[in-house]
């Protein structure tokens, strides 16, 4: 618990512009959703996620943050940017990708799942 408590902490005074609030835990680590940045139109979101890897991952990874668009009408997501960071702050750019993938489905009980519910209500 104080590791989330820490978390929050350090994401919500590392970024002026984004406002991280928390949406889930796995073993892998946190994940944020910047909901105040949410872009509508029609039935289709895109937001920025942020994780925070409780261990580093490949190559000093970190923690990520992904700008995905979630089709609300038939449960999809898809990948239009991540950028993969060295620090737990979201601060030490390691790499940056961008490349619109298509929509797949939303895998039942996983945090893309968790994540398409919470932004299609918002």
């Amino acid at each position: 618990m104080k590791k989330i408590i820490l978390v929050i902490l350090l994401l919500s005074s590392s970024s002026a512009l984004a406002e991280w609030i928390y949406l889930t835990q796995n073993k892998l680590g946190s994940s944020f959703i910047d909901f105040k940045g949410i872009k509508k139109n029609g039935s289709h979101r895109k937001a920025w996620t942020f994780i925070v890897f409780n261990e580093k991952q490949q190559e000093s990874v970190l923690s990520m943050k992904t700008y995905d668009e979630y089709d609300c009408a038939n449960d999809e997501t898809r990948n239009l940017s991540m950028i993969i960071y060295s620090d737990k702050e979201g601060m030490n750019i390691i790499n940056r990708f961008d490349k619109t993938g298509n929509f797949t489905a939303a895998i039942p009980s996983s945090t893309s799942e968790t994540a398409l519910k919470a932004i299609c209500k918002y």
